[in-house]
């Protein structure tokens, strides 16, 4: 019954859904945005594990305009990943992004078990425009599929 359980949380989320809605289950997700205080990340973990008890198919962690929230946002997909054991997608955000910043997410991201990244072109950080450097998020997949 463990193998079952960890095949099924480690399933693509499209692959989830696809199910539940084959066998008619409803289904839903929570989204949740890394907080901008210590005092906020410190409440978060104990109102995630709550939250999961109701059963959601996945959560997804949003990455911050430019790369603001990324290290928070890695950590915290992380933990729901491995402590808190439901499937999660992370957010990655392209713009005002370097390739090599890229992929040192997406090595955390294989190294914690997140199969499921949602790769934007994102907003960049504010007061600042787009720059060469932005990555599209069809760069993102394909790095992805030739790295990993």
């Amino acid at each position: 019954r463990e193998r079952e359980r960890e095949r099924e949380r480690r399933m693509k989320i499209s692959e989830k859904l696809e199910e539940c809605t084959k066998n008619g289950q409803v289904y839903f997700s929570f989204e949740y945005f890394p907080p901008k205080t210590e005092e906020g990340v410190n409440n978060l973990f104990p109102r995630m594990k709550k939250m999961v008890s109701y059963g959601p198919q996945f959560c997804d962690i949003t990455w911050g305009a430019g790369g603001s929230t990324a290290d928070l946002t890695q950590d915290i997909a992380t933990r729901m990943q491995k402590e808190i054991g439901v499937e999660t997608m992370m957010h990655l955000t392209c713009t005002n992004m370097m390739p090599e910043k890229v992929t040192v997410a997406l090595e955390k991201c294989k190294e914690a078990g997140i199969d499921n990244i949602l790769a934007l072109r994102g907003d960049p950080p504010k007061g600042r425009s787009g720059t060469p450097r932005d990555l599209f998020p069809s760069c993102v997949v394909r790095r992805r599929q030739r790295r990993f």
